[in-house]
């Protein structure tokens, strides 16, 4: 395996000049971790359309990804819009909310226990929650896009007390393959 090398900031300039745009630097969580131009998510309306993510293709046998920061609280929304534009199957995020220090790594745009919760034009209420043996918590959530009153199921699978979170959202009412055993699958 070889070891990443950090890029030279005129070359970061002309790859990553969305991510560096005025209107957008305060979108990006770390200064040095930025979504090349070339394969970073837009948003529609493009005019609004930046968010910190990146399309990631491994092969063509195998379904491109996104892989995106931990979102800000002021990216809730646009994290959302992401879920519902691209239809997304599944998300995967490696990070707790918080690092053992309590700085936040994420920001909490998942969980809707005491109600609903709204991002702009986006509602999310949980439907449920359960945990398993392992300490998984599974939340299946309703997130309600009001601009065009379409309702979606997304369930978000995390890691209760764990170094890492694991968190999947399926797009479908049903669940997304092997990801969801049975037991999981609804109230």
């Amino acid at each position: 395996m070889t070891q990443a090398t950090r890029m030279r900031a005129s070359e970061m300039k002309s790859r990553c000049s969305m991510a560096l745009n005025s209107t957008n630097i305060s979108k990006n969580r770390y200064t040095d971790v930025l979504p090349f131009d070339n394969n970073r998510v837009v948003l529609d309306p493009p005019a609004r359309g930046y968010i910190n993510a990146s399309f990631i293709k491994i092969s063509e046998d195998v379904s491109q990804f996104i892989a995106t920061q931990g979102p800000l609280q002021h990216t809730f929304e646009d994290f959302w819009e992401m879920i519902i534009q691209h239809r997304c199957p599944v998300i995967v995020m490696l990070t707790q909310l918080f690092d053992n220090y309590k700085i936040v790594k994420c920001g909490d745009y998942f969980q809707a226990d005491g109600g609903p919760r709204r991002f702009g034009n986006i509602c999310i209420v949980t439907k449920w929650i359960k945990t398993t043996q392992t300490s998984l918590i599974l939340r299946c959530l309703e997130v309600n896009y009001i601009e065009v009153s379409k309702l979606f199921s997304v369930r978000v699978i995390h890691k209760e007390k764990s170094m890492k979170n694991l968190i999947m959202l399926d797009m479908n009412m049903e669940p997304a393959g092997d990801y969801f055993p049975d037991s999981f699958d609804g109230e």
